[in-house]
């Protein structure tokens, strides 16, 4: 579900926004430029993407509400406190990591060109620029739900850092780290990735093991803090 969150956030955001270019007399994205499928297709293809997401996001939201509300509901101040030091050091760099490539992302996204290659800097020229925009707020949206939840530096209940870093790190792990690698093994030797296309990958794809690694070792014993004292309430 962790990655299924990544992926599908970028797509329910990239989709609206690059088909809202029309209105602005930019062509159709869901043309295919071969013309080997007819644009309704893709339009149907995303549009089941985008509606899967929000049933997906939703229900799992309405579960995790249902099953951790305590949690969720904890002011992150106190979380912070019951997290062990090696799952908080480990958000942090992970929240490093994620605003290093958010950084990257978005300048790329903008129109800089430095550590692409040419057939890269011609892709983001068109609709992918859109994605890899919205993936780079995704990120740095995931690196201040991490920096929030290891420093407990705000006011906030758990809920909203946790869900920021949760998708957050999820469309980096999925999106760079895993498609990016597996796109980067694709390519062929006249159209290779640059060392800094696969400085990136590699950081994305830490950050997420590193979050996995800090949610894994460190939410179980924020969990059994925040229902101790209704346990306790009710002895």
């Amino acid at each position: 579900m962790w990655m299924a969150s990544g992926l599908l956030s970028v797509i329910m955001l990239a989709v609206p926004l690059s088909a809202a270019q029309v209105l602005f007399g930019a062509p159709n994205p869901f043309r295919d430029q071969d013309g080997f499928l007819d644009p309704w297709v893709y339009a149907v293809v995303y549009g089941g993407f985008i509606v899967e997401g929000a049933v997906l996001l939703t229900a799992y939201a309405m579960h995790a509400r249902d099953r951790h509300g305590p949690l969720l509901d904890t002011p992150v101040r106190v979380l912070a406190r019951r997290l062990p030091a090696a799952a908080r050091a480990a958000a942090a760099l992970a929240a490093a990591l994620l605003a290093t490539v958010g950084t990257v992302r978005l300048a790329w996204s903008l129109g800089a060109e430095f550590g692409l290659t040419p057939q890269r800097v011609t892709e983001l020229a068109g609709q992918n620029g859109i994605t890899e925009g919205v993936l780079a707020a995704v990120t740095l949206a995931g690196a201040a739900g991490l920096l929030a939840l290891a420093t407990g530096r705000t006011r906030a209940r758990t809920w909203l850092p946790l869900a920021l870093a949760w998708v957050g790190s999820a469309a980096a792990y999925g999106w760079g780290g895993l498609l990016g690698n597996l796109g980067a093994l694709a390519r062929s030797a006249d159209h290779p990735c640059s060392a800094t296309m696969i400085a990136v990958y590699i950081a994305e794809t830490t950050a997420g093991l590193l979050v996995l690694g800090a949610g894994l070792g460190g939410l179980p014993a924020a969990a059994a803090g925040a229902a101790r004292p209704a346990t306790d309430q009710v002895r």
